[in-house]
């Protein structure tokens, strides 16, 4: 493993680790620390091109084309190949974390006020599907949970 300390606009130190495999790959372009909502990435541009194209590294690594790319452990600094899985918007939207603005405390759920209910749904495919109505959070968020996990062993 190598590991490589880079700063954001405020200057603030982050460390990034990757693969020594892909040492010379990533000592050929300039990093900084970009924050996308709740994460953190390594976005860069080729040293030496002055049109500064940018690149995340973690698809520079993995030159995944058109897929997306998944970190597995959900630390957006950590590019070893090991923590990074390639595969569709789809696959990557299923294993996103709940909403951080929701009231609930399961993904998927969400009270109805006026209707004094908890509401579980589910996108698939790219279509919401609506699961059902519940008098508490906990029965919403098992059933999401159920029909995720029937969702993901297909």
């Amino acid at each position: 493993m190598a590991t490589k300390i880079i700063t954001n606009k405020k200057r603030i130190p982050y460390i990034v680790y990757f693969d020594k495999e892909d040492v010379d790959l990533v000592e050929s372009y300039q990093w900084r620390i970009k924050k996308c909502r709740h994460l953190h990435y390594v976005q860069g541009f080729k040293k030496s091109e002055g049109n500064k194209k940018t690149v995340y590294m973690h698809r520079l690594i993995t030159n995944p084309g058109t897929g997306t790319v998944d970190h597995v452990n959900g630390c957006g600094l950590d590019n070893r190949r090991k923590n990074l899985n390639v595969g569709s918007q789809s696959d990557n939207l299923m294993k996103r974390r709940k909403s951080l603005g929701s009231k609930s405390k399961y993904r998927g759920v969400d009270y109805i006020k006026k209707d004094n209910v908890w509401r579980a749904r589910i996108s698939c495919m790219g279509d919401e599907v609506f699961l059902a109505y519940f008098n508490n959070e906990d029965d919403a968020g098992y059933a999401y949970n159920c029909m995720h996990s029937f969702i993901l062993s297909k």
